[in-house]
């Protein structure tokens, strides 16, 4: 007869109750469990496993190199291309909307392992063997094919969403308007110069991770530039994403110095700037 393993088996092995999931203003959330004191401390630890949790089930076990607050962009706010992401998203919201409570627990392990001269990292050690012992159903994509973690989702996300192809845009989802969104300020020479864009604090847990590349449309989704974002230039560490001259340009042709642009912060990867009506000469 085979183990039964559940929640009372993670903590058993160390893992920490962090967050609770919710639906606020219609957009996926997470909110500090009541039992977690050092909510924002955790949140900053790199190289961890986290797992989703029903009651006592134990539906999904994953592990990421960043820290919580950058993964779960990827659950509240999926790409087009993040399938585990999306199929997690969705059963999250499903649960929610059955008034179920689905917990986040987490696991960073303080021991120090070493082979020879090389640190083991032992979150990223447990995660097949959990995954295996437990056989999370999130995990699966079907019994014909094999358990897919973050890793196989990071993956298909390197690259973010990419310009559309064979002049083919994407659409915009039709509740664009309800994103996040922030403004630009003109009046700063880097962004009317040199097509900077600074994400500011507010709105920066909605983009994506250092060295992710990201999509800005401007004003259509037919006028598209890319770039990687940078957290190192900033020293909040916030993003920032040079777009370069294109954007420059577009804003000159588009805007007066002392106005603002709304930018919408379409999913981490991709973001949609408005357009006034172009200037007539």
């Amino acid at each position: 007869m085979s183990t039964k393993y559940n929640k009372d088996t993670l903590l058993e092995l160390d893992f920490e109750p962090l967050a609770l999931w919710s639906i606020e203003d219609g957009q996926l959330k997470y909110k500090p469990h009541k039992m977690q004191p050092q909510f924002e401390a955790l949140c900053q630890i790199r190289n961890i496993l986290y797992a989703f949790i029903c009651g006592d089930e134990v539906l999904y076990i994953g592990k990421t190199t960043q820290g919580v607050k950058q993964r779960f962009l990827g659950y509240c706010n999926p790409g087009v291309t993040q399938r585990v992401n999306i199929k997690c998203s969705k059963k999250i919201q499903e649960l929610l909307k059955q008034n179920k409570s689905v917990e986040i627990f987490l696991f960073f392990g303080n021991e120090k392992f070493q082979y020879g001269d090389f640190p083991i990292n032992l979150a990223a050690g447990l995660e097949d063997n959990l995954i295996a012992a437990f056989n999370p159903p999130w995990n699966s994509l079907g019994k014909k094919k094999k358990a897919t973690t973050e890793s196989e989702d990071n993956e298909a996300s390197a690259g973010g969403h990419q310009p559309p192809q064979d002049g083919l845009p994407v659409a915009l989802p039709d509740d664009w308007r309800n994103k996040p969104h922030f403004q630009v300020n003109l009046q700063a020479v880097v962004n009317w110069e040199k097509g900077y864009m600074n994400i500011p604090a507010e709105s920066d847990g909605f983009v994506a991770g250092h060295g992710s590349v990201v999509n800005l449309y401007l004003g259509s989704m037919e006028n598209v530039v890319t770039n990687t974002i940078s957290r190192k230039a900033n020293p909040n560490g916030n993003a920032r994403i040079v777009f370069g001259k294109r954007l420059a340009e577009w804003y000159q042709h588009n805007f007066k110095e002392d106005e603002r642009p709304d930018v919408y912060i379409i999913n981490p990867y991709t973001l949609f700037i408005c357009a006034k009506a172009e200037k007539t000469s």
